[in-house]
């Protein structure tokens, strides 16, 4: 693990952000992703650092644990063509708040499952589902705004959070 990194410039040249590339970088702030970058794959910020993490329009899919853990995590913004966000920002406990770029219809499934934190989550318009345990366990939840063009809510996507207990 490399302790002492704490600013990552992910500009051009690279596309692929490799599996456990910094997984437990503890020191590591911030890191931007250049437009070049079309995948992060798992466990690649696993127990980092990081404190806001924005993922660009070029992402098409993240992968699995690729921000797990992230304990200094606040705040998240997800590109309108990633596909997949599965189990991607898993126990985040200091996640509060989750954005999407409108044009956004990827699937998440378990995508911020146990985020205590998590507050605020703000979907787009343009969303169509929800699955399975997307949001489950995050108890701070206590009011979602569901667009329109939401076709399906997949079971447990909101247990264990206020908002579904409020219902």
């Amino acid at each position: 693990f490399n302790t002492k990194l704490a600013n990552v410039d992910l500009g051009e040249g690279l596309n692929i952000i490799a599996y456990n590339m910094f997984y437990g970088c503890s020191s590591l702030e911030s890191i931007y992703i250049g437009d070049n970058i079309e995948l992060i794959e798992a466990c690649a910020f696993y127990n980092s650092g990081l404190k806001e993490v924005t993922i660009p329009d070029s992402v098409y899919s993240i992968g699995s644990v690729a921000f797990g853990e992230c304990e200094n995590l606040v705040s998240a913004y997800i590109g309108k063509n990633v596909e997949m966000v599965f189990n991607s920002f898993y126990n985040c406990d200091n996640l509060e708040s989750v954005g999407f770029a409108e044009g956004f219809k990827g699937e998440m499934m378990y995508a911020f499952e146990y985020c205590d934190k998590l507050s605020d989550v703000d979907l787009p318009s343009t969303v169509v589902q929800i699955s399975y345990a997307a949001f489950r366990g995050c108890e701070s939840i206590e009011s979602v705004e569901l667009p329109e063009s939401l076709e399906m809510v997949d079971g447990h996507a909101f247990d264990d959070t206020q908002w579904l207990e409020n219902q």
